[in-house]
């Protein structure tokens, strides 16, 4: 039994060294295959419309402070004409020829 465990196991390697890169081809395809199958199938799964909803009741709102808006606001609407990014006007441009 034991001397033809390991005839067998002998043919079986010398076929899989004559075949290695078909095998490692086919296996890599296949698990290609298996990944693909199980990504199409999760991603057309059906919404479960009940299960969205109760998830989306759990998240919290976002509250925004209102006096930091309000600021905001005002400032925007403020009257500042000159921001203070402009040169004084007798400054000289070193770069204009």
């Amino acid at each position: 039994m034991k001397s033809q465990f390991s005839s067998i196991s002998y043919k079986f390697q010398k076929l899989f060294h004559e075949h290695q890169a078909f095998v490692v081809i086919v296996t890599v395809l296949l698990i290609l295959t298996a990944v693909f199958l199980r990504i199409n199938t999760l991603s057309n799964q059906p919404l479960d419309k009940v299960y969205l909803d109760q998830e989306t009741s759990k998240l919290k709102s976002v509250r925004f402070n209102e006096d930091a808006v309000d600021q905001i606001k005002a400032l925007n609407d403020s009257n500042v004409q000159d921001p203070g990014t402009q040169l004084p006007g007798n400054r000289q441009n070193p770069f204009n020829e």
